[in-house]
């Protein structure tokens, strides 16, 4: 029967009945992507979108990557969250 109801309108809907839908309840997502450097294209503009766009859902959101260029490394602090595009991304050194 057709009520109207998306698909995650209707799961969060079940979830809230049963009092598992809250901030604490959330799922976590970890993107990791080799690389965020626009050099690499389109995969380091997207994931960031995707980020924004689940944060916009509810989601915690992080990105975990490495300081890999194509040029060589690039300059972010490494093993400690940064913020990107107001994404929490936690980025490790390449070799």
């Amino acid at each position: 029967m057709y009520t109207g109801e998306t698909k995650s309108e209707r799961v969060s809907s079940r979830l809230r009945s049963k009092g598992l839908y809250g901030k604490e309840n959330l799922m976590k997502i970890l993107h990791v992507i080799p690389g965020l450097s626009p050099l690499f294209g389109g995969p380091s503009k997207a994931v960031l979108e995707m980020c924004r766009a689940l944060q916009g859902r509810g989601f915690e959101v992080s990105v975990a990557t490495t300081d890999a260029d194509v040029q060589g490394n690039i300059s972010i602090p490494l093993g400690r969250p940064v913020t990107m595009d107001d994404v929490t991304v936690w980025c490790f050194p390449c070799p």
